[in-house]
């Protein structure tokens, strides 16, 4: 049965948007460098490494990094459009394998991809859906009806990392990246020209990969993990499938 969505979902804005947020960070009254909540400390690494870098300098290198390996886990939630927002995108960058979660206010669906693909979504997604029986399918496994591939194939991981990246110009960004550490890891940081609270990317100083986004305006978090290393999704088992 061919299903034809009734109004587009909104998934790309609080995606997006999540994509450049994270969890408030604090301020170390002695040091006046960002801390995030969790942090082991903000003290100044004591490793050789330049204790700052041109911001623009430092997003070169991250974007480099960023397009070697095949697979990532994205996670994050917070505020988007004034709705509770979240996603977990884990799999290959390009999305032909993985689960990609996404959350919004009372909306929420997951994708699996694997041998084929697949969608699990709650009542208030299939409702929006012409020609399905919502009551049906919510919370089971469909496979992925045509008429929804074109919006839920976008979401991948490197379509949320080309967001995040996408706005981190110079006129956007304070000069300098600083050093800092995160749970222990060193890193620098880059901070929004108009302050931490709009925004700051922690880096990992060796990998120069991003490792956490903060933005406190949004009370949101997001963490980049499992590089190159992402789990494999697998085919749900026949019982868990069910047709529209």
């Amino acid at each position: 049965m061919t299903l034809t969505p009734r109004r587009r979902i909104a998934v790309f804005a609080p995606a997006a948007a999540l994509a450049l947020a994270a969890c408030a960070g604090t301020t170390n009254s002695s040091t006046g460098q960002a801390t995030a909540p969790g942090s082991s400390s903000a003290a100044v690494p004591t490793s050789a490494a330049p204790t700052s870098m041109p911001s623009m300098d430092l997003v070169a290198k991250m974007k480099t990094s960023m397009a070697a390996p095949t697979s990532v886990h994205l996670k994050a939630s917070g505020l988007a459009s004034g709705k509770s927002s979240s996603f977990d995108l884990n799999g290959k960058m390009d999305g032909s394998n993985g689960t990609f979660a996404i959350t919004t206010g009372d909306t929420s669906f997951t994708v699996l991809k694997a041998t084929n693909a697949y969608v699990k979504a709650n009542q208030a997604f299939w409702a929006v859906q012409a020609g399905v029986d919502a009551a049906k399918v919510a919370d089971k496994w469909v496979k992925m009806p045509d008429s929804l591939k074109p919006q839920l194939d976008a979401i991948t991981p490197r379509s949320m990392l080309d967001a995040l990246t996408k706005d981190m110009t110079a006129d956007k960004l304070a000069p300098q990246a600083t050093r800092d550490q995160l749970d222990g890891t060193d890193v620098y940081v880059i901070v929004d020209a108009k302050g931490i609270a709009e925004g700051q990317l922690y880096v990992d100083a060796k990998t120069f990969l991003p490792v956490k986004y903060t933005q406190s305006k949004n009370n949101s978090v997001a963490t980049f993990t499992d590089w190159d290393a992402a789990a494999t999704a697998t085919e749900p088992a026949a019982g868990e499938i069910v047709s529209p």
